[in-house]
This record gives C-alpha cells, structure tokens and sequence, in this order.
C-alpha cells in the first residue's frame, strides 16, 4: 500500500517560489494621506468583520504603493479572516517578500501559523509560530507555538492513515474469494486452522462468507462486508469487502485477524453518500484475560506458591474506508487499534476518530485532526 499521502503544500516551501519585490518608494503629499487613509479602512473593516471591505480598501492602498508589505500583511490577512486561503497564503507570502520591518514580519509568520492551522498543518503551523516568537515574543505567539508542539506530539499517536489508490482484486466467483480469505486466515495463525464448512459450490461459498454465526452480511445492495471464521469461535477470522456482477465477485481490504480473546464482536456500518464514494466502517471489539503469577524466588527452601491473579483487557480496532462504489478501488483508509485494561462490552470500539471526505481532501475528524488531499 502507497505511504500516506503528503498534506498540502505548506507555505513555507511555497515562500521559495515567491520573488522578491523591490522596496517601494514612499509615497509624499496628496498620494501618502491616502495611502494612510486606505491601510486604516482596511483595519477598520478589517476588525467590524467587513472583509471585502476590508480587501478593498487594502488593494487601493497597493494601487498607490505597489508590493507594499503593510498593504499585502493586511490584505492577506482580511482574505484569511474570511476563509480564502489561497488567496491570503500569495499575500502573506508577497508581503514578506517585500522585507518588512521584523514587527510586521512576525506578525505575518503568525498569520501564516494561523493558515496552516486552518489547513490542519501543524508542523508548518509550528514553524511558523516558532520564527514569529523568535521575532518578536509576544504571549500569543509563544501559546501558538506551544499548543502546536504539543499537537505535534500527540499526532505521533493519532490512527495510520493510508491514502493512494488500491485496486480491488477480482475473483471468478464466491469460491475463489472463499480461497482467497482462507489463505488470509491460514497465514495469520501459526497453528493449522479448520474452518467450519468447506464449500465446492459458489452457493454455498457465498452462504459461508454471507453469514457471520447467524447474521446475514449481503442484504442489500453491495458494497458488503463478508467474514470467514474459524470452527473455533474465538478463533482467527477473516474479513473481506466486497461486490458483485455477472463477471464475478470484486474484493478490497482482505485482512485476518486474531485478538486472542474469549469472544469477539464484529460491527460492520456501510454508508453510501453520493455515487462518487462509499465508506465503510468495521469495528471488532473483545474482552479477554490473562493471568499474572508472583513467582519471585526469595532465596528459602520452603516449597511457595504462586501468587496469580487475572488481569482483563479490552482489545479494540476501528478501520474506516472511503471507497469507489462503481470499481471498489480504496482511495484511503484509517485504522486505530487500542487495547484498554478492562472490560468494555464486545463490541465496545472507543475511538473517537472517523474518516469522511471534503470534495478530493480526505479529513481525519476527532482527536486527531487531519487533512489529506487525494
């Protein structure tokens, strides 16, 4: 599978594209006063939320002083304030092409942050904030740059997001896929696995792979989630989705698992939002024990025994898949996986992570914030 898909350029690497402008002449008499009077419309309409206003009054200030830095900081800005961020990503970056003086300087490098937070680029957010602090150490600009190390670190533990395209396999019918996901669960356990029945028909491979211990998998219309278990129930399983034609059966996300608990929950949400993507969603969730035993020598002859007690845990996966409809190709996924220390129901899943699209961006939502374009 592809590595994750890099975010959007960051506007620190965009700042070498940018040539730098020659220091504009000051403007005198008649031109200066309303050069003046344009900057402080634009921060007025600026600050009343009035941002075409505000953009307005910024541009008539570089018609008389044209690459003005303090005209193109201010202008970047309103277009910031008002979500365009493209266009205040060219200004802040022309405005400190323009060598600003290092007040209006640091005061770009924050609105930059501000971008790149609102892109969900922290690490271009931080460095930003950091250059902003190291030019003039305000409050705000050292609480930005701290909030976003600390974002940094906690996104080392955020979910494996997978982005790039993958080609869903395909299969002449049920049996072969049934073959397919058998490999899968074969490969995953060390131990010879049984299955439960061996079907010779496509029939009755479907019905095995449709049928997950009494609940009916294929109602309705495709994409379906289908589950190979072993005859052991607490077994390894498989798990597959799928579709299918009159040409055969399409497949994508053929993955085995094996928690190692007593007993395990599988909740398979599919949700299709438009014609152009399909997500799915598969929890599995398990409780199971282990058993931790005191068995310290403390150097006498006599005979001890063991101090042993259970210690229960919870193991948790969440995989959530944006996917084609028409071609079943995966355009992207997210996966967690946890294990807690108690208890949690079997299906209990408690990740707060979910995975949707924003035209062609893929958006982590929940603890972890996150922005892939695809």
């Amino acid at each position: 599978m592809s590595p994750p898909a890099a975010g959007p350029p960051s506007s620190a690497s965009a700042a070498a594209s940018v040539t730098k402008a020659q220091t504009p002449p000051a403007p005198t008499g008649a031109q200066a006063k309303a050069y003046a009077e344009a900057i402080r419309r634009g921060q007025r309409r600026t600050r009343s939320g009035d941002h075409p206003e505000a953009v307005e009054a910024f541009t008539a200030a570089l018609t008389i002083v044209p690459h003005d830095a303090r005209a193109l900081a201010g202008r970047g800005y309103a277009h910031l304030r008002a979500g365009v961020l493209d266009d205040a990503e060219r200004d802040l970056l022309a405005s400190l092409a323009a060598r600003p003086d290092h007040t209006l300087q640091a005061m770009t490098e924050y609105n930059l942050g501000l971008l790149e937070d609102a892109r969900g680029n922290t690490a271009a957010a931080l460095a930003h904030y950091r250059r902003s602090a190291t030019l003039r150490p305000t409050k705000a600009a050292r609480r930005k740059a701290a909030r976003a190390s600390a974002a940094e670190a906690a996104s080392a533990k955020c979910p494996r997001l997978e982005a790039g395209v993958v080609a869903a396999e395909r299969f002449d019918g049920w049996l072969a896929l049934h073959g397919r996901m058998a490999a899968a669960l074969q490969a995953r356990d060390s131990d010879p696995v049984s299955l439960r029945t061996t079907p010779t028909t496509d029939e009755e491979a479907r019905l095995e792979l449709c049928d997950d211990w009494g609940q009916p998998r294929c109602d309705g219309d495709a994409p379906w989630v289908v589950t190979l278990a072993s005859e052991d129930e607490d077994g390894p399983y498989a798990t597959a989705v799928v579709s299918a034609d009159a040409a055969g059966v399409r497949a994508v996300d053929v993955t085995a698992h094996a928690f190692g608990c007593m007993a395990t929950a599988v909740e398979l949400r599919v949700s299709i939002h438009s014609d152009t993507w399909t997500r799915v969603r598969i929890d599995r969730g398990c409780d199971g024990y282990g058993v931790l035993c005191d068995d310290e020598d403390d150097g006498s002859d006599e005979d001890e025994l063991d101090v042993c007690e259970k210690t229960f845990f919870h193991d948790a996966e969440r995989t959530i898949l944006i996917l084609d409809p028409a071609t079943l190709e995966q355009q992207v996924a997210l996966r967690t996986v946890g294990r807690l220390d108690d208890w949690r129901g079997e299906s209990s899943v408690p990740f707060e992570d979910t995975l949707d699209l924003d035209g062609d961006v893929a958006v982590v939502a929940g603890s972890c914030k996150t922005r892939y374009p695809l």
